[in-house]
């Protein structure tokens, strides 16, 4: 019994003086747009997902979430141009409703990178888009507009 009481004695000590390493966010990353002209910027709840090659990046405020998506981050460089040729570059959500980049015009969407390091994961670079509400079948649908997006010093 009493090797039973001085074992949990001993765990208890150990686990009372292990400490909790907190995650900081870089005050340096920063991520911003215009959503149908209002201010829309996140302070660090930036979300990355490097699945299949593609870089993407999530911000989220009160109000928004915006995606946006980079593919095949590993052959991209500073100053390429990324068209929205494809769906689902660029995403908002508000309340619930998720509006998508549409491929009908892809000039209706880009990303450029200004800055790249693969080897240190940091990205920066401007994008804006078009995007479509994408709920089925309507008769109409609700359409946005992303401008001066912004994401400097990004890790990945």
């Amino acid at each position: 019994m009493k090797n039973f009481v001085l074992i949990i004695l001993v765990i208890a000590v150990i686990f009372s003086s292990c400490k909790k390493e907190e995650e900081t966010i870089n005050s340096t990353d920063s991520f911003s747009c215009k959503i149908d002209g209002e201010e829309f910027g996140s302070t660090g709840s930036v979300t990355l997902d490097l699945a299949l090659d593609n870089l993407e990046i999530q911000a989220i405020d009160a109000q928004y979430i915006v995606d946006i998506k980079i593919e095949n981050i590993n052959t991209r460089s500073d100053g390429d141009i990324i068209e929205f040729d494809t769906e689902a570059l660029g995403k908002v959500t508000i309340s619930g409703t998720i509006y998508s980049n549409t491929t009908f015009d892809p000039s209706q969407g880009k990303i450029t990178i200004t800055s790249l390091d693969l080897n240190g994961g940091k990205i920066s670079g401007t994008f804006f888009f078009e995007a479509q509400e994408v709920i089925m079948p309507k008769k109409e649908y609700g359409m946005v507009n992303v401008t001066s997006g912004i994401f400097s010093n990004i890790s990945f």
